[in-house]
């Protein structure tokens, strides 16, 4: 059985410029430069992409680079990463607010392969039979294969775990002409190992030989997606003034991620933003590329089934140009807004990080056609933002390449920002309110009237001004205060409510998070 280990960035994704023609719209997919992008007539940047942690947005090349490219109209859209892991926090790579973050969750539809168990001395005894999601590129045509475990036939690439598998840790002369039994393939791999390990320790060894055979693939519905993947990094986002302070202990088996504790004007923006397919994509590859990521394999393939948050973000940076292409005048925040606002919602109780896992929900390219209103946000924006969060006028220069300085008078709060989503960070157990003005343009029908619907939680209070915006033609805009409050959360809590302004036809929603400064400790 194959099982291929996930990286990020993936292999056989190379460095060079990529264009996708898709009706109006152009996809540019490369590594650098991001400062230029309007020069070859690009509408869309997907980069699947990153570093391993989240980087300061003023000295992250991808944060500066996508913002030069917002400020020519082009949106970039970005991989979350692939660190998530169920027990970490605050993952999420893909920080800065003018970035599309992806996460990516798992597909409908299953591919599976069958293993029959053989090899028993007593051919009255049953062979047993497992299913794990696989894929595998051979067919053994009913042969069977002696099993090894994997602890049996690896060297000490590592210490912690003997069973686990990695690329140069199996003897060869043990390994050939049989089938290993694994513990696990890797942390970014989990949706890819076997349902239940093949359990060959539960019937005495002297009573079997232990063998193999792995039937045809073939597909299976799961009625329980779409879920966030394991591995897909999450939230909250931090960004901070000054250096970021984030120290990472790695172990084989887990993260553990310890946190300063930031006032709640320094974290305001919800990502990852959107969650769209990554688990089991039958994608394009590169052919001088090891499908297995194995150096010594020779292989070479057109496609592969690829996993991780590198795949997820081209399905929406697909989206977004089909956009693009029936709205060529709208700007990158108003497609970001669009994508983030008609998604398909997401069940928290599937889903532990709930909206810090999938952000506004998951993507629904259909909905997305016609979103009624926008949240647009422009690069001055974005500098009076940076400032509120204790950026100074040599920083932004810094960032920007130009002359830009911080607006004088109030720096207001980074709550201000016209995000389709809300979030805030409140300390435990103590009374809070937190406001969050925002500004709407009417992009659905000339004449038309939305009334807000607020879902929440009861431990917060949600209100809305005014809770009705009437609109007399296109583009008009209309602005609102979201107010949030409530007498105190207990620690590592997470509270979420919602906000969906609905006309009758249109469904505008955008996502309320408020939680606690332990909560990156839970």
């Amino acid at each position: 059985m194959e099982l291929q280990e996930v990286h990020y960035p993936l292999p056989g994704l190379l460095p060079t410029k990529t264009v996708i023609q898709t009706l109006a719209a152009k996809i540019l997919t490369y590594s650098l430069p991001l400062t230029m992008p309007s020069a070859d007539g690009i509408d869309v940047i997907s980069i699947s992409l990153g570093q391993e942690n989240a980087l300061d947005i003023t000295i992250d090349s991808l944060s500066i680079g996508s913002l030069h490219a917002m400020e020519r109209g082009v949106l970039t859209v970005h991989s979350a990463g692939n660190t998530g892991l169920s027990t970490v926090r605050a993952s999420v790579t893909s920080v800065a607010p003018w970035l599309l973050s992806v996460a990516a969750s798992i597909i409908d539809c299953r591919i599976i392969n069958r293993v029959v168990l053989g090899g028993w001395k007593d051919s009255a005894t049953c062979m047993y039979l497992q299913r794990g999601n696989a894929v595998n590129g051979f067919h053994l045509n009913g042969s069977e294969f002696s099993l090894v475990q994997g602890m049996e036939v690896t060297g000490t690439c590592d210490e912690y775990n003997p069973g686990l598998y990695e690329v140069g840790c199996l003897d060869s002369s043990k390994v050939k002409g049989k089938m290993v039994l694994c513990n696990d393939v890797g942390d970014h791999s989990r949706e890819l190992t076997l349902e239940d390990p093949l359990s060959i320790e539960l019937v005495p060894l002297d009573l079997l030989i232990p063998q193999a055979n792995i039937l045809k693939r073939e597909s299976l519905h799961d009625s329980a997606a779409p879920i966030v993947a394991s591995f897909s990094s999450k939230g909250p986002n931090i960004i901070i003034s000054g250096i970021l302070k984030v120290h990472a202990v790695n172990s084989p088996a887990s993260f553990s991620f310890s946190h300063t504790v930031y006032s709640s004007d320094k974290i305001n923006v919800l990502q990852p933003d959107i969650t769209a397919l990554g688990i089991d994509i039958l994608a394009a590859y590169s052919p001088v590329a090891s499908p297995t990521d194995d150096l010594p394999d020779k292989k070479s393939v057109k496609f592969s089934v690829l996993s991780g948050t590198s795949i997820s973000c081209p399905h929406v940076a697909g989206v977004a140009a089909y956009l693009t292409s029936l709205h060529p005048d709208w700007s990158p925040s108003a497609i970001k807004s669009t994508l983030m606002t008609t998604t398909r919602p997401m069940n928290a109780k599937k889903n532990p990080a709930a909206e810090f896992g999938y952000g506004a929900g998951h993507l629904d390219p259909v909905n997305s056609a016609n979103p009624g209103l926008v949240y647009e946000t422009f690069k001055d924006n974005y500098i009076k933002m940076s400032c509120s969060m204790g950026y100074n006028s040599s920083k932004l220069r810094k960032m920007l390449g130009d002359n830009s300085n911080c607006p004088e008078g109030p720096k207001g709060s980074p709550k201000e920002l016209n995000y389709p989503s809300m979030t805030v960070q409140v300390e435990a157990k103590k009374p809070f309110t937190a406001k969050f003005p925002r500004t709407v343009t009417n992009v659905g029908f000339k004449n038309s009237t939305y009334k807000a619907e607020i879902s929440k939680d009861d431990l917060v209070n949600v209100s809305v001004e005014p809770r009705i915006l009437s609109f007399n033609s296109l583009n008009e805009k209309k602005s609102f205060v979201v107010t949030i409050s409530g007498e105190g959360l207990d620690d590592s809590k997470s509270v979420s409510a919602s906000l969906v302004w609905s006309d009758g036809t249109h469904r505008v929603q955008s996502p309320i998070v408020i939680y606690t400064s332990m909560y990156f400790n839970a």
